[in-house]
């Protein structure tokens, strides 16, 4: 007999309990996941102990070969059981085999724990002492850790724990006289109570776990049989409407006819007056009857459902108006049916029918069924639920009534909740929600993948708990403050995971209110900003160093000097800024290729650092041009640092099998002593190598006042140049050739003037290599040539003679392509014959690019020009590549000539040049001849043409044209 308070479960609580029940395979499932997911710091901490034996034993009787090759294979073994772990958290999303996966995890841990149980059999000596009971309790404590992580497993348990144990029963008993009873029954007694605790943890975690499945299955199951009862609430409550209003006209109509009755038995010669009132009566019934149909329409239509009667045995149907996809409200059951083909989905037509007919073939207790109809462009979800309310004498329906009912809007809602936890899910970004006290109540996996939490391990804990950000008290409080204040909150912390690593992590909190605008819950949004950092990194450096050199670029450089310039005006400091720059690295990069280049600057990188090591900031500028800036106290202290980067860049570099000797030319300026502005102090740093370079580079200029003039000169002169070129105010001047033979004209040479309106005629030598510098001297170049030939070509036509005309061509014109091209169209421009023209070419512009130069000699003399070797000797020595160049003459320079009555052996060079000359068919011309006793020298060393101011000083065209017109008169009369 139970007790007052005794209680028995009903009849429904046993049936949902044991429908509830959850299969022995879904427990296996969970178990399995479970011990995969707690399992990780286990043999994490198996790879720890096996170290502190291993140490602890070192220097004990076990060999140190044994020891290093068992806690390599223990290691080895727990690596693999941690590699398994994490194979499985990618493949537990997936489907997969549980006796496989189970099975692979057993025999790690028994693999694992019989690497303990050797150790404790072979380790261990036969007698216990401190290290050996250290140990001992290095590994019991493991053990007993095993005991909490293998709660959801007791076989993996056993299969870890059994070895050691067995192992050192084993040990103990062959050792028994040393450790005696007592050691023995302890191992005994320790095994027993860490197997038993860990049985009953396994046990009470499979009963909680069990009751966790059904908990979920029974609160399914009540969701459902909640739903379906408020359905059946709902038709039931429309079934009483309808047959109370039945009942009622029922009496109505009883009572009226009872007193009809009473009527005719009580007075029949009333019988007309009472049929009056018979008709006035059911006149008042009928009017009832159309007002309670009227209503009920009106009811269904507010209600937004549909009605439909199916009487199965005359196979007729009725179906109030609710779409029109379901057309007429009478039809036949072969009509009903067709139109429900044609009006719903194809796809849920089938499912629809096998509903309907297991319905009427008794399979199923209700009829209710979800499908899809057409609406436009579009398809629109009803639901359909019906139920026999007449039934034959076999219990078959006979009649049926049922509902339609428009659920598109239930759908679309449980779409986006899906869609929402879906993307809760799946977002790469960590998500979690608090509850109104911080505490967590729902993660998402990226969450636990940012953080290294279980879902476990975070749910039901607060938040502050499981921050370890630096100041995390402070910076809650804060935090709690401004979502109180504005309702949300954001910052960057420094938190840590699970395994102990600290990450940059970007925070953002903001709250949920209800409709008292009340703090239901907090949601939550967690980024690893790790990635994001070290791209930043990385891109701040690509932003600021040079790829090649590694050195500062150019925009790093620009911050340090402005940096300086800050702190010389806080202070007394003083800086300077060195710009190094290579002579003639153009020709390295073309002659050897731009790796050798390369390689060539990042020596000159290494070497710029190491001569100047207490330099503020090494930069790269350019492609060869670097910069220095250097702290200084005195004037003194920045020339011999200087000459330390140009004595260590002169020394022989290596590069392709190639042994290179370069020199560099150097500029120094000084701040605050020459400027106080970044952008005026890296001028003068340029206008100071410019100078070096000027001089002949493989030195080192210091920036003053005179170069600033000399560089505004420049510019004002490159300014007026190209207003001078504009303005036509250059002009042609021809010095005359003779023949030291003949005494005749037979050439002139081109030179440019320029006659300023307010300077009056300048020199070349004023203005050509600003022309050179600026790039000016190409076009120029162009102008000569043309006036040249249609100078030479007017002669011609006016009969004076056939004078041939040389004209310069710089080094800057034989790097253009179209050199030839140029000449060949000014020939055809002016139709001077090609034999009356010369260019004139110096040897050093030549030697730049030798295989480029003679392709363009050749194929100048192939437009049947004459080609005039200029200054020669005084440039390269290119006796060894004259063979190569295909000139018709030689110029023998000036310089020779000034001394040639002074000095012998000037005498002798002149004579060789000659010799030389004449030996290779070459035409060979002596300029700047000034004197008779220069001119007797010539002609009697065979000399075949001079130039100079002996004959004529450079002349106008209109001067050059009396000359000539004067020599033609003197030959006439002559003749």
């Amino acid at each position: 007999m139970t007790g007052p308070l005794e209680r028995h479960p009903s009849p429904e609580l046993r049936l949902m309990t044991e429908f509830s029940a959850p299969e022995r395979s879904t427990i296996l499932l969970h178990q399995l996941k479970a011990t995969y997911h707690q399992s990780l710091p286990l043999f994490i901490a198996s790879i720890g102990c096996a170290l502190l034996v291993t140490l602890l034993l070192w220097e004990e009787h076990v060999t140190q070969d044994l020891l290093l090759t068992w806690l390599i294979s223990t290691s080895f073994a727990s690596l693999l059981q941690i590699a398994l772990i994490g194979q499985f958290k990618k493949r537990c999303q997936q489907a997969f085999s549980l006796e496989l996966w189970q099975g692979l995890f057993l025999g790690g841990a028994l693999l694992s724990g019989a690497h303990w149980g050797f150790a404790a059999l072979t380790m261990l000596s036969d007698t216990v002492g401190v290290t050996q009971l250290v140990a001992l309790v290095a590994v019991a404590g493991l053990l007993v850790f095993a005991t909490t992580i293998f709660t959801m497993s007791i076989k993996a348990f056993l299969c870890f724990a059994l070895p050691p144990f067995f192992c050192l029963v084993i040990h103990t008993t062959l050792s028994f006289e040393n450790y005696g009873y007592p050691f023995f029954f302890v191992n005994i007694i320790f095994a027993g109570f860490v197997i038993y605790s860990a049985y009953r943890h396994y046990k009470n975690r499979e009963r909680t776990l069990i009751k966790e499945l059904e908990n979920e299955s029974l609160i399914q199951y009540l969701d459902n049989g909640r739903r379906v009862a408020e359905e059946l609430n709902e038709q039931l409550s429309n079934e009483v409407f309808s047959r109370e209003a039945a009942e009622k006209e029922l009496l109505s109509a009883q009572k009226t006819l009872e007193t009809r009755v009473d009527q005719r038995t009580r007075d029949l010669t009333a019988t007309n007056e009472r049929l009056n009132q018979q008709v006035a009566l059911r006149k008042s019934i009928s009017d009832a009857l159309v007002k309670s149909q009227t209503r009920l329409s009106q009811a269904i239509e507010a209600s937004q459902l549909g009605l439909w009667d199916w009487d199965l045995t005359s196979g007729t149907v009725y179906q109030s108006a609710f779409h029109d996809a379901f057309k007429q409200r009478e039809l036949t059951s072969a009509d009903f049916i067709a139109n429900l083909k044609q009006a719903i989905h194809p796809q849920d037509y089938p499912i629809a029918k096998q509903a309907l007919s297991q319905y009427l073939k008794l399979q199923n207790n209700t009829y209710q069924v979800q499908y899809r109809i057409k609406q436009a462009d579009d398809w629109l979800w009803i639901e359909d639920s019906g139920k026999a309310v007449k039934h034959d004498s076999s219990g078959n329906p006979t009649r049926m009534l049922g509902t339609r009912r428009n659920i598109n809007a239930e759908k679309k809602r449980d779409e986006q909740v899906r869609l929402a936890k879906s993307v809760f899910d799946h977002t790469s970004e960590g998500v979690f929600v608090l509850d109104s006290h911080f505490c967590f109540v729902s993660v998402n996996p990226a969450f636990c993948n940012i953080t290294g939490y279980s879902k476990e391990d975070l749910e039901g804990h607060y938040f502050i708990e499981l921050s370890n950000t630096p100041q995390k008290y402070k910076v809650f409080s804060q935090a709690k403050d401004e979502i109180d204040h504005s309702g949300q909150w954001q910052a960057e912390l420094f938190e840590k995971r699970k395994d102990g690593n600290y990450f940059p992590a970007w925070i953002q909190i903001n709250s949920i209110t209800n409709n008292q605008n009340e703090v239901e819950y907090y949601a939550g949004l967690i980024s690893d900003l790790s990635d994001r950092k070290e791209a930043d990194e990385k891109l701040n450096y690509l932003l600021n160093y040079d790829d090649l050199t590694g050195l500062a670029n150019r925009s790093l450089f620009r911050d340090r000097l402005h940096n300086a310039v800050i702190k010389v005006r806080n202070s007394a400091g003083k800086y300077c800024l060195v710009m190094v720059d290579i002579d003639r690295f153009k020709q390295i990069n073309d002659n050897l290729g731009h790796e050798a280049g390369d390689y060539l600057l990042k020596d000159v990188a290494q070497r710029i650092s190491g001569a100047i090591s207490n330099a503020d900031t090494v930069a790269r500028l350019s492609s060869d041009e670097f910069a220095i800036l250097i702290e200084y106290n005195t004037d003194n202290d920045i020339a011999p640092q200087a000459e330390k980067v140009l004595t260590s860049l002169s020394a022989p570099y290596f590069v392709a099998e190639n042994e290179l000797l370069i020199s560099c030319s150097i500029g120094i300026s000084k701040l605050p002593e020459n400027a106080k502005e970044l952008q005026t102090l890296l001028q003068q740093a340029a206008m100071a190598t410019q100078q070096a370079k000027y001089l002949g580079g493989n030195n080192i200029q210091f920036y003053s006042s005179a170069l600033q003039n000399k560089s505004q000169y420049h510019m004002e002169v490159e300014r007026e140049l190209r207003k001078a070129m504009q303005n036509d105010e250059l002009e042609v001047f021809y010095q005359p050739k003779v023949n030291v033979h003949t005494k005749h004209i037979d050439s002139a040479e081109a030179l440019v003037r320029w006659r300023h309106p307010s300077r009056g005629l300048i020199p070349p030598s004023e203005f050509i290599h600003i022309a050179e510098e600026s790039g000016l001297i190409a076009e120029i170049g162009r102008f000569v040539l043309l006036k040249s030939c249609q100078q030479a070509k007017q002669w011609s036509d006016k009969g004076m003679a056939d004078i041939k005309v040389s004209v310069n061509v710089s080094a800057h014109q034989l790097r253009q392509e179209n050199l030839v091209e140029a000449v060949s169209e000014v020939l055809k421009k002016t139709r001077l014959p090609e034999s009356q023209l010369e260019l004139e070419l110096t040897e050093s512009a030549l030697m730049e690019d030798l295989n480029a130069a003679t392709s363009l000699l050749k194929q100048l003399c192939a437009l049947g020009v004459s080609i005039a070797l200029d200054d020669f000797g005084t440039g390269y020595s290119s006796l060894s590549h004259l063979k190569r160049f295909p000139v018709n003459a030689l110029k023998i320079d000036r310089s020779f000539i000034r001394d040639i009555v002074s000095k012998p052996e000037d005498e002798a060079i002149i004579n060789a040049i000659i010799v030389l000359g004449h030996n290779l068919s070459l035409k060979v011309i002596a300029e700047g001849v000034e004197s008779k006793e220069q001119l007797d020298i010539l002609e009697r060393l065979g000399c075949d043409e001079i130039q100079g101011y002996f004959i004529a000083k450079p002349l106008s065209p209109a001067d050059m044209t009396d000359m000539l017109e004067q020599r033609k008169a003197l030959i006439s009369s002559a003749t």
